[in-house]
């Protein structure tokens, strides 16, 4: 046998095994779009979860600002007065006080957002819940805080009727939620997105409207020629 003829004989079949063909190239465009929509997908989907906890967070810390203030200019209200509120006050404090602590303490958008990419999701499940209940229980705290605040503007002759506060949005079971999106085997998590995107869009007008009512009131000139 010639020397080289191993050799050649290995490295022609060396070449028959290595150069196959690739993958089908329609089938790779296919997969490469395919998988950039997904990832594209996935990155606005973070992009919006981001924005809907950090929209909870400004709202809820103005919510605190608001109650605090609103006590504050109260306060010097009262004093121009010569009334004592100092029962109100504290009680209004105490309720404030409770809320700092809990519902209006922030969740750190950033903290969540990456927490969801780093467990392929899994605490979505609760991101979802507070995004889920989180609107309904800041209205009911505006809604007690305010009766406290409208009580106590009475008394002072700073408006002639309480400010109401109504609610926009429905009590909502996490649960309820979590078990129909179970049952409709994923289908009613599109309705569940929905309304974490859109709940707020039902305070934030509500709002707007007794908001004003207190600007108004403190800007009579019986209000502030008392303050």
């Amino acid at each position: 046998m010639l020397k080289d003829y191993p050799k050649l004989e290995r490295t022609i079949f060396e070449g028959r095994e290595q150069e196959n063909p690739l993958i089908n190239w329609w089938l790779f465009l296919v997969l490469v779009v395919g998988l950039s929509f997904i990832i594209v997908g996935l990155v606005i989907y973070l992009i919006i979860i981001y924005q809907r906890i950090e929209r909870r967070d400004k709202h809820f810390a103005r919510m605190g600002e608001l109650f605090r203030t609103s006590l504050r200019t109260t306060e010097e209200v009262a004093k121009a007065k010569g009334i004592d509120i100092y029962s109100q006050k504290s009680e209004i404090e105490e309720k404030i006080k409770v809320a700092e602590d809990s519902l209006l303490r922030p969740k750190n958008a950033v903290l969540w957002t990456v927490l969801m990419v780093l467990t392929g999701g899994l605490v979505a499940f609760y991101v979802y819940y507070f995004l889920l209940v989180d609107w309904y229980r800041i209205q009911r705290l505006e809604q007690d805080i305010m009766d406290d605040f409208s009580d106590l503007w009475t008394q002072l002759d700073i408006v002639k009727d309480p400010i109401p506060v109504s609610l926009r949005v429905p009590e909502r079971s996490y649960w309820a939620y979590l078990g129909l999106s179970i049952i409709t085997l994923g289908i009613w998590l599109f309705y569940w997105d929905y309304v974490t995107h859109t709940e707020p869009d039902h305070v934030f007008p509500e709002n707007r409207s007794w908001e004003d009512k207190i600007l108004s009131s403190f800007r009579e000139p019986e209000g502030a020629k008392a303050a």
